[in-house]
């Protein structure tokens, strides 16, 4: 199931406000991910799903044998017959995308795997240095874009540490593939620039309280215009 990102956000802001606690976040690069879904692949991940055959036959139909041209001024190139990837500028190929990638999923309760249009993030909540489950789950997903043809891009992958506690022990570099991913000091992450300066821990409750008070704001609003008529998750 995909993680919704501003949960994400939230736990893990209140997971750095416990003691011993730590984050990594590795921002992964699956390069050109449109171009690269498969349809045959795609179709059995719909029928998993449970989705029709007549709608996963049809989209079959609409990826397969797409016949597509350059054009450039006056001149046209000759046409070629396509059998791989979603339509650039196709309203659908989003959401196909997303329906490809929907199996990517965290390994361990104490990770967290943000999909959120081409980008995927994997989110380790780390208690006193144990962070097995946060490698295996990136070792997964190593495994898991292999299997679906996708193109992990190492040298465009960045990782974040997010470590708040004084006298933090240096931690082993992730490893792709044979190799480091680089490991950065800030990143923008779900339209939020994340950083570890000195003040980077009260900018981080600041958002956390934007994060927690803005649902509880429209349900109140939501409650004064029609009425109690779900029961509130703060009873």
């Amino acid at each position: 199931m995909e993680i919704d990102p501003q949960r994400t956000l939230y736990s893990t802001l209140t997971h750095l406000e416990e003691k011993n606690s730590s984050v990594r976040m590795l921002f992964v690069d699956l390069s050109s991910t449109f171009n690269t879904v498969i349809p045959s692949k795609l179709v059995t991940k719909l029928s998993n799903l449970g989705f029709s055959p007549e709608l996963f036959n049809l989209i079959l139909d609409f990826l397969s044998d797409r016949r597509q041209v350059v054009r450039m001024g006056s001149s046209t190139s000759a046409p070629l017959t396509l059998n791989t990837g979603a339509p650039r500028g196709c309203v659908l190929s989003p959401l196909l995308s997303s329906l490809y990638t929907h199996n990517c999923v965290p390994t361990h309760q104490s990770n967290l795997v943000v999909k959120f249009a081409d980008d995927t993030t994997v989110v380790g909540l780390i208690t006193i240095g144990e962070e097995t489950a946060f490698r295996r789950n990136v070792d997964n997903l190593v495994w898991w874009s292999q299997e679906n043809v996708l193109s992990l891009n190492v040298t465009v992958t960045k990782e974040m540490v997010v470590d708040y506690r004084k006298g933090g022990v240096e931690l082993a570099p992730i490893t792709i593939k044979g190799a480091a991913v680089e490991r950065v000091s800030h990143f923008k992450f779900l339209g939020i620039n994340n950083n570890r300066g000195p003040h980077a821990g009260h900018t981080h409750r600041r958002h956390c309280e934007k994060v927690t008070t803005m649902p509880l704001l429209i349900e109140e609003i939501v409650t004064s215009w029609h009425g109690p008529s779900m029961p509130s998750r703060h009873n």
